[in-house]
């Protein structure tokens, strides 16, 4: 049995000093350390200016320094086990820090007056900066370890309660194309063995949990099958009527987000109309985000709050949470004879989602 520890992502044990987010992170951080180092020293208050000046100028000498070794000793650490790379960073920090405060002091003792100095010797003065970065150095480390292990624990949760999810809408949605080709069977054979096909691609589709996200017209195509399905059922009772625009089908979306929707709308709005029945399905770019609409029409005698038993919109819902946080929504809403359900998800172009199961 194999017990080697797996290859580990830097991204979450280190931050990426490579990226200029992480290292103003960082620079702000020495900021603060300095001057909470200048408001401990000397308390002749004439010396603090100029202090917080040397102090902020050595700490970030010094952050910049950690950073760019950081940084370039990524690109070796990629293939490491969690305990090395931990102990090799603390090592390289300490490292530069040894070589920045001996430079630092040496620098010092020839351009800055005497009385802005601690009076220390260089020894003592290595020393007492390697003393507080080992310190520091280890407890930032210690910190971004159990960030990483917690998010890795929140991912591991939200990846199972993801597929459970999934998988329950997937069953409503089978279920669903049988009872319409069962009917379908003993009236009209030749549309069954057409409908099979049909139901085929969908299943293949559908079971396929290799990515959540999946471009819009994927997705559509989906629902198209799925309409074909039911028309081939309802006949010229379903009618569809499509309106979105070229922008947005690259989008990524999650797999099976609209086609549920599209199914409540056949099986509460149009299959309960006397008449034909239109089902329209809408998007359009609101910015950042876009907006999905999914409407049909209501039945002379549906009851409001009748929304049947909610199960694929609650996990659809959920699902979205799950995905985008606070980013995406999902607003049900009836007036004027017409139920519409309204997605709002974020606008994540192909190949640059970093949504994947």
């Amino acid at each position: 049995m194999n017990t080697s520890q797996p290859s580990i992502d830097l991204q979450g044990l280190i931050p990426n000093f490579c990226q200029w987010r992480s290292l103003l992170t960082l620079m702000v951080l020495m900021e603060l350390v300095a001057v909470v180092l200048t408001l401990a020293g000397p308390a002749d208050a004439s010396l603090f200016p100029a202090r917080f000046m040397l102090i902020s100028l050595y700490l970030q000498w010094l952050a910049i320094s950690v950073a760019g070794v950081l940084c370039v000793a990524r690109r070796w650490l990629l293939v490491a086990r969690a305990r090395i790379v931990f102990f090799v960073s603390w090592g390289l920090i300490l490292a530069v820090t040894t070589i920045v405060s001996d430079l630092g002091y040496r620098l010092a003792q020839l351009v800055i007056d005497q009385v802005y100095l601690s009076g220390e010797t260089r020894y003592q003065f290595v020393l007492r900066n390697l003393a507080i970065s080992a310190i520091v150095g280890l407890m930032l480390l210690r910190y971004f370890w159990a960030r990483d292990q917690w998010r890795s624990q929140v991912t591991a949760e939200g990846e199972a309660r993801y597929q459970a999810l999934h998988a329950r809408i997937r069953p409503h949605f089978l279920f669903n194309s049988l009872n319409s080709l069962a009917a379908l069977i003993p009236i009209k054979p030749a549309a069954a063995e057409m409908m099979v096909e049909d139901l085929a691609d969908l299943f293949r589709v559908s079971l396929d949990t290799r990515h959540r996200l999946v471009p819009l017209h994927e997705e559509l195509d989906l629902v198209r099958k799925y309409l074909r399905i039911e028309q081939t059922r309802l006949g010229a009772r379903l009618g569809a009527d499509w309106d979105v625009p070229e922008s947005l089908m690259n989008a990524q979306i999650p797999l099976l987000t609209i086609q549920p929707l599209v199914e409540n709308a056949v099986y509460h709005g149009v299959a309960k109309v006397a008449g034909a029945a239109t089902i329209a399905v809408r998007a359009q770019d609101n910015g950042h985000h876009m907006l999905i609409d999914v409407e049909n029409p209501l039945p002379p005698d549906d009851e409001p709050g009748h929304t049947g038993s909610r199960t694929a919109v609650e996990n659809i819902a959920q699902r979205l949470r799950l995905i985008y946080g606070e980013g995406a929504t999902l607003a049900l809403d009836r007036s004027e004879g017409v139920f519409r359900a309204r997605l709002r998800l974020p606008i994540v172009d192909a190949g640059k989602s970093g949504y994947q199961a």
